[in-house]
C-alpha cells in the first residue's frame, strides 16, 4: 500500500515551519500519516480558536493546554527524527561516503542542505580542541559522536510518540504525574496497547524498542567496540546490550557497517511511525475517538484545498 498516494500533498494544505518543510521530501514519502495527524488535529503551539467543545464553543484553557501538548509532542517526533537524519549525514561527510540524493537512489534518502550556526563562540568553546584542524583520532571521535547522537535523537522521537499513544489511544491525561511532573515511558505505551489488544500499535512499538538497544547500551553502559576500516565505521558483530569483552583480540569481530545499520534503523523507524500514525489519524481512528471521548471537536471551516472546509481525508 502506498500511503503517500492516499494523501494529497499537491493541492495546498500540509504546510509546516522551516524545519518541517526542509525534511518534507523524506517524510511525505516515509511517514505521510504524521502529516495527516498534524492536519487533522490542526496542530498549534498555542491556544487555537479551531479547537472547540462539542457545542461549538472555543475550548477552555485546560483543554487548550492538552491539545497544545499533543501538538508539541507531535512536533518533537518529527524534529528528533530530522536530527537523526542530520547526524547520519555528518557520518557520511566525515567518512566521505557518497550520499543518496533522491527517492530512487540507494537508500532513498534525501539530504538536507544548509548549515546552522549561532554566529558566536563562547570562551568554553575556544578552550576545546580544534576538531577542524585535527588531533589524533579526530575522525573516529567525530563519527562516533554523530553515531551516538543519531540514536539518542531516534530515542527522543520514540519517547514523544509513546506519549502521544498514551494520551490519544489510551485517553490518558497529558502528564502522567504533575507533582513532580512525569511523562509516560515507552514501557507505559507498550503495556497499554498490549493489554488493550491493539496489535497494529503493539508490533511497530516493539520493533522500534528493539532498534534502541544500541542507544541503551551507549547511554547507560560503555562504548561499543568499533573502528573505521576502509572508509566505513564498523562495530561488534556480536553486539548485545551489556556485552563486555575482556579479550577483544580473540573475541571481537568488527563486521557490522554502522552507517548502513543506522540508515536502515532510520527508515525502519519512519515506516513504523507511519503505521502508528495511520491508526491514529484516519477517519474514526484513535484521534477522532479521543476527541469524542473528551467532548471536543475540531473546527475545519475555512480549511482550504484540498480539504474544502471538511475533515481531511482519509
Amino acid at each position: 500500500m502506498n500511503d503517500a498516494a492516499e494523501i494529497n500533498f499537491d493541492k495546498g494544505g500540509y504546510q509546516g515551519d522551516a524545519v518541517e518543510e526542509a525534511f518534507k521530501p523524506f517524510t511525505t514519502q516515509r511517514m505521510p500519516f504524521w502529516w495527516h495527524f498534524r492536519e487533522v488535529l490542526r496542530a498549534s503551539d498555542r491556544a487555537s480558536p479551531h479547537w472547540r467543545t462539542s457545542d461549538g464553543s472555543v475550548l477552555p484553557d485546560e483543554g487548550q493546554r492538552e491539545l497544545v501538548g499533543v501538538s508539541l509532542l507531535n512536533y518533537a517526533v518529527y524534529t528528533a527524527l530530522a536530527e537523526a537524519i542530520t547526524f547520519l549525514q555528518e557520518i557520511e561527510d566525515e567518512l566521505g561516503l557518497p550520499a543518496p540524493v533522491g527517492p530512487t537512489s540507494g537508500s532513498g534518502f534525501w539530504r538536507v542542505d544548509g548549515t546552522l550556526s549561532t554566529g558566536t563562540t563562547s570562551t568554553y568553546q575556544q578552550e576545546l580542541p580544534d576538531t577542524e584542524a585535527g588531533f589524533p583520532g579526530r575522525q573516529l571521535f567525530q563519527v562516533r559522536r554523530a553515531w551516538k547522537a543519531l540514536y539518542s535523537s531516534l530515542y527522543t522521537s520514540f519517547n514523544a510518540l509513546c506519549n502521544i499513544v498514551c494520551v490519544v489511544a489510551g485517553k490518558k491525561a497529558l502528564l502522567k504525574k504533575t507533582e513532580p511532573v512525569w511523562n509516560y515511558t515507552p514501557k507505559n505505551a507498550i503495556d497499554l496497547v498490549t493489554e488493550a489488544g491493539l496489535k497494529p500499535l503493539t508490533e511497530p512499538l516493539l520493533r522500534f524498542k528493539q532498534r534502541m538497544e544500541i542507544r541503551h547500551h551507549l547511554d547507560h553502559y560503555w562504548l561499543i567496540w568499533h573502528t573505521i576500516s576502509h572508509g566505513k565505521l564498523r562495530f561488534d558483530s556480536d553486539f548485545a546490550k551489556g556485552r563486555l569483552l575482556i579479550r577483544p583480540e580473540v573475541e571481537l569481530s568488527l563486521g557490522i557497517d554502522a552507517h548502513q545499520r543506522a540508515l536502515e534503523d532510520i527508515e525502519g523507524s519512519a515506516g513504523d511511525f507511519n503505521l502508528i500514525y495511520r491508526q491514529m489519524a484516519v477517519s474514526n481512528g484513535f484521534l477522532d475517538k479521543y476527541l469524542h471521548a473528551m467532548d471536543w471537536k475540531i473546527d475545519y471551516s475555512g480549511y482550504g484545498p484540498p480539504h474544502a472546509g471538511q475533515r481531511p481525508l482519509p
